[in-house]
This record gives C-alpha cells, sequence and structure tokens, in this order.
C-alpha cells in the first residue's frame, strides 16, 4: 500500500483519498489522495461528467412533468460527412473527417511527420531510408505515400529533395 502523506497534484498535505473515476468503470476504481483545493478542482471537472453518465442510466418513467419523453428525446444524428453532435452535456463534437484524409495511403502521416520543422529540403533518398527504417514502411508505400503528399499539396517536390508546405 503506498504512502498518502502528500496530495497527488500539487504535493500539500492531503484531506483525505477519494474515488475520483467510479467502481463501475470496467477498468474499475481511480483513488486519489487530495487536498481540498485540488479536489474542488478536480469536481468541477468530473462532476458534469457523472451527471451526463447518472442521467443516461436514469428510468424516464419517473418524469412526471407531462412532457412527452418522445418529443425531449434528440433528433436523428446529421448524416453529412461534416456533422455535428451534441450530447446531453452540451458538448458539441465535429466530425472534420473528408474524403482526401479517409484515402490517405498507409504512411502518408509518417511521412509529413518526418518533414515537419525542417528548414531545407530533405533528399528523397535519405527520407526513404528514415521512414523505412523509423516507421517499417516498405519503398513502394514510401513512394505511394510521397506521391500522396505531393498530389495533396501536403509536400513540395524540388529536383531531389522534399519539404513540407
Amino acid at each position: 500500500m503506498r504512502q498518502v502523506d502528500t496530495c497527488d497534484f500539487c504535493g500539500d498535505a492531503p484531506d483525505g483519498v477519494f474515488e475520483v473515476v467510479p467502481a463501475a468503470n470496467p477498468s474499475g476504481p481511480v483513488r486519489l489522495a487530495l487536498c481540498d483545493g485540488c479536489k474542488t478542482t478536480l469536481e468541477t471537472v468530473t462532476d458534469p461528467l457523472r451527471g451526463a453518465d447518472e442521467h443516461d442510466g436514469a428510468a424516464t418513467d419517473t418524469d412526471h412533468s407531462g412532457s412527452d419523453p418522445a418529443a425531449d428525446s434528440p433528433a436523428a444524428p446529421p448524416t453529412s460527412p461534416q456533422a455535428a453532435s451534441s450530447d446531453a452535456t452540451g458538448i458539441t463534437i465535429e466530425d472534420s473527417t473528408d474524403d482526401a484524409a479517409a484515402s490517405r495511403p498507409d504512411g502518408y502521416a509518417q511521412v509529413l511527420r518526418l518533414l515537419e520543422n525542417r528548414d531545407d529540403d530533405m533528399p528523397r533518398g535519405d527520407l526513404r531510408a528514415l521512414a523505412t527504417n523509423a516507421y517499417g514502411l516498405t519503398a513502394d508505400s514510401f513512394q505511394t505515400a510521397v506521391d500522396a503528399a505531393i498530389e495533396n499539396g501536403d509536400v513540395a517536390a524540388d529536383g531531389d529533395g522534399l519539404r513540407r508546405t
């Protein structure tokens, strides 16, 4: 058992050990030693989430407000590629995926990552060696990823060098 002599966040003397993730969580409860200030701060984040979980599991037959539960239910989710969804807590999540992102070949993101924060062009052979060794890309998948990145305008080819645009 670990010593509980400091707050897990700030290092001050703790006021107790608190369960910050409920036992109903599939991976089990999470308990932290917290001082009063850190407990209050953490509660401002976790309480709305716990409230949403409790609301989702509540039975609707106890609602005697006279409203029609079917009228209160959310409409069918939008089906456009850039659809926005909102849950019971009012948090909106936008789906910004597009067809170009979905059709990017294997190695595309890795090639772009390797070209990040480089001031000068990187020779294609050096980039190929780095990508194949660091990410296990084949020469064909590397070439396909580079061609797609150039076609999408994410990479510029100047002679034998490649750079991120």
